[in-house]
């Protein structure tokens, strides 16, 4: 991945690092000294813990190209040297997350609270997947659960009810964009 961050950066250009919610960098201080070895920095401002609490939790780096470096992989390692290769290990952790594929509007970083903004097909998407859930759940409420709601209410709402396990679920084809909305 490094070196294809490198192929594709101008020096001072920058790549993000963003690992799933139970993965971490084992170490974190060496990892920034064999960048500095293979020519990228650590951009600490936009480096650490994202957060939204229950929704979505990722370690972010952020690494600025300094300069080329040689795109043979032996070359590379011979570089960082097998002594430093824990720094290009991860540790796994412990973790969980509530709605993963939910799609959040902003995370902290840092304890900066920072808004994402999203292109006008993505907003689309985004603001019909809100309403599709809000529809959803005050069917459920109104009928007191997905079981209880009459079937001609979920065809004219458009929804359909599936049981894959103990549970029932109502999902609706997204129509702005691909997928589906699940309802629980």
């Amino acid at each position: 991945m490094l070196t294809e961050a490198n192929r594709v950066l101008k020096p001072g250009g920058r790549v993000i690092l963003n690992n799933i919610y139970s993965l971490r960098l084992r170490n974190e201080a060496m990892f920034e000294d064999i960048m500095e070895l293979i020519g990228f920095r650590v951009i600490k401002e936009y480096t650490g813990e994202v957060d939204t609490g229950k929704d979505y939790r990722s370690q972010l780096v952020t690494l600025e190209k300094r300069h080329d470096i040689d795109t043979d992989i032996q070359t590379i390692m011979d570089t960082i040297g097998k002594e430093n290769f824990d720094g290009l290990r991860f540790s796994k952790i412990k973790s969980s997350l509530k709605d993963s594929r939910k799609i959040i509007r902003q995370f902290i970083l840092n304890g900066q609270e920072i808004p994402i903004k999203f292109n006008p097909e993505d907003q689309a998407v985004l603001e019909e997947e809100e309403s599709i859930l809000a529809e959803g759940n005050e069917t459920k409420v109104q009928f007191g659960s997905i079981e209880s709601i009459p079937r001609e209410e979920i065809v004219n709402r458009g929804f359909i009810r599936i049981r894959p396990a103990k549970n029932y679920l109502l999902f609706k084809k997204l129509e702005k964009g691909n997928g589906v909305v699940t309802v629980r």
